[in-house]
């Protein structure tokens, strides 16, 4: 077990911050009805367990004759790392009449790395700068679409949206979809949701900036932010007549 969870399978994987203490947990029992002998444990990654840092569950030596319906319990810590991190412990023994015995059994962390990104766009323009700005008769209608990616590697809730001009935006089905894999409360590592709102364009030069935030399951926030810009061109024609 990782962090006390029997994660066999990588999408059972315990969630651990990377540079915190994980600890594994390793039970084995002589599930047989013989009495084993040479007990050996090891992890694939973490190397040879000492079986004498080890209890036994009827208080006997952990390094001598297991009976049969007998457990050993070990303990042993590392420092989580980023990414997903999977190890097998494998134990082996012998019989009475000297034939072997052995199993193993994987566990899985996954060391989050949240992250996120918004990518706003003005009709369809990604109008990051004044140079690229997007040019609109004033008074006509503006389409500002928000894509909020999640970068990271694991889930992410609580989506919110904002616009520093529109204000909270909310992340509804009446404006937003998500990836397949996804929804709007959960979204998923790689998958988008994207966000579709319409305003009036204002005369002359004007910005706004989308701000995103997310909560992963550590309940470690992240956030980014992307700005669009327009310029309302407003269009006037003066005649003046006079008189000689």
């Amino acid at each position: 077990a990782t962090n006390g969870v029997d994660a066999d399978l990588p999408a059972d994987a315990v969630v651990v911050e990377p540079g915190s203490t994980v600890t594994w947990t390793y039970v084995v029992t002589n599930d047989g009805n013989a009495p084993l002998f040479d007990v050996a444990l090891a992890d694939d990654l973490e190397g040879i367990i000492d079986l004498a840092t080890c209890t036994r569950s009827d208080q006997g030596d952990p390094t001598a004759m297991l009976p049969a319906g007998v457990s050993i319990t070990c303990s042993l810590t590392g420092t989580a790392q980023e990414g997903l991190y999977g190890n097998i412990a494998n134990v082996t023994a012998v019989d009475q009449t000297n034939a072997d015995v052995a199993d193993d059994d994987p566990s899985h962390y996954l060391g989050a790395v949240p992250g996120i990104d918004v990518e706003k766009a003005v009709n369809g323009s990604d109008a990051d700068t004044e140079e690229t700005a997007v040019q609109v008769s004033a008074g006509s209608v503006v389409t500002w679409t928000y894509v909020i990616t999640n970068t990271g590697n694991v889930a992410l809730s609580n989506v919110t949206l904002a616009d520093d001009q529109v204000g909270s935006v909310t992340v509804d089905a009446a404006h937003c979809t998500a990836s397949p894999d996804s929804t709007l409360a959960l979204l998923l590592p790689g998958d988008d949701i994207t966000c579709i709102f319409t305003g009036s364009a204002v005369a002359g030069a004007y910005v706004n900036t989308a701000l995103v935030g997310g909560v992963d399951p550590l309940q470690q926030q992240v956030s980014d932010s992307d700005s669009a810009h327009s310029f309302g061109v407003a269009y006037d024609l003066a005649l003046v007549k006079t008189l000689p």
